[in-house]
């Protein structure tokens, strides 16, 4: 009896794969969020360890890729027939002239609320520093897709 198994592609190959469809060095991924060390991605793609949420989510914008995918391995987007647009680097932010980041007050408090539900439905607690990078990932969200608060609620449910 011959048994077929199919290749099962882990989460940091993932990231690896990701990464070099999206002709990105580490260098560039790692500068892109943030300035995290090279041993910090490479250890994510070895499966050695796991970025949390907020890095995740950076990720995913900066591999052109959606965080479900990443996690799951599955392209929710392909089965409903969605293409993405490439996004700007997620350090990117809106500038002014005099260079001053723009923030605005409806997206920003809109961000800050879709968090705290999240975390009401997930009965998860943060601490403020991850909050903050959650609330400016859920912000860029906002401003950069144009995504409605329910996509980044149910997304947030799969990476719960």
């Amino acid at each position: 009896m011959k048994i077929e198994c199919k290749k099962v592609i882990g989460f940091g190959n993932r990231i690896e794969q990701s990464r070099k469809n999206a002709k990105l060095s580490r260098s560039e991924v790692c500068d892109a969020l943030g300035g995290i060390a090279i041993s910090t991605l490479q250890a994510w793609e070895a499966d050695t360890r796991e970025p949390p949420i907020s890095k995740l989510m950076a990720l995913s914008q900066i591999l052109n890729v959606e965080p479900c995918y990443l996690l799951t391995g599955e392209r929710h987007s392909q089965s409903l027939n969605v293409t993405r647009e490439p996004q700007p680097v997620y350090a990117t932010k809106p500038q002014t002239e005099e260079g001053e980041v723009v923030v605005i007050k409806a997206k920003l408090q809109e961000a800050i609320e879709t968090l705290e539900e999240v975390l009401e439905i997930t009965q998860r607690e943060m601490k403020p520093a991850g909050k903050a990078q959650m609330v400016w990932a859920f912000y860029e969200l906002l401003t950069q897709e144009k995504s409605e608060k329910e996509k980044m609620v149910g997304l947030l449910k799969l990476v719960a």
